[in-house]
């Protein structure tokens, strides 16, 4: 199944469970840290909202063991992109490999990827996310993009999917309430949007 809209194209599925075995063998060469999201404070510090998020990452950047997986997704981004979205996009983010607990109630409360000012995620127009996750494997950690009508839309959890959508939908990813669940997700950049 393909579907578009004008906030979010997904594709069903798009990496075999090959695949999606090579990118959670990801998860054991690269040291995990804790997700975690920060704002820029009034007076010029930063500061973080553990309440906001909670969950483990891995950074997964482009080189000789992964240029077959940029290189997919680069074609499946380019796709979507003309098809649902026609932005400008010149650089894709290194990838994150996420994972949610249900041990811990792992979640990431509602919010956008892309930020204004200063900030370097301002120029992000393009978010994704990979399900790597088998979706009988965990219960609850819907991933919800909300449209204009704040009516969620769950995105299905099929495993090798991918979700597309643009980086200024307000979205989330509820409580992991058992088992795990695991994604790959990450962000294109272009220029500044007029």
């Amino acid at each position: 199944m393909t579907e578009f809209c004008s906030y979010y194209g997904f594709h069903d599925p798009v990496f075999s469970a090959d695949e999606v075995a090579a990118i959670l063998a990801f998860k054991a060469k690269i040291k995990p840290e804790e997700g975690d999201v920060g704002t820029r404070n009034v007076g010029g510090g930063f500061s973080t909202h553990k309440q906001t998020r909670t969950s483990s990452i891995r950074w997964v950047h482009n080189d000789a063991d992964t240029a077959w997986l940029f290189g997919r997704l680069h074609h499946l981004l380019v796709e979507i992109n003309q098809r649902a979205f026609r932005f400008h996009l010149d650089r894709m983010e290194p990838l994150q490999l996420t994972e949610y607990s249900g041990q811990r109630g792992e979640h990431y409360g509602a919010h956008v990827d892309c930020g204004y000012g200063d900030s370097p995620i301002r120029f992000r127009k393009l978010s994704f996310t990979v399900q790597l996750s088998d979706g009988a494997d965990y219960e609850g950690g819907d991933l919800k993009l909300y449209d204009h009508t704040f009516e969620p839309f769950v995105a299905p959890r099929v495993r090798g999917s991918l979700i597309a959508f643009r980086s200024y939908i307000m979205h989330e990813v509820t409580p992991v309430t058992a088992g795990i669940r695991d994604s790959l997700v990450g962000w294109v950049s272009g220029d500044e949007i007029r």
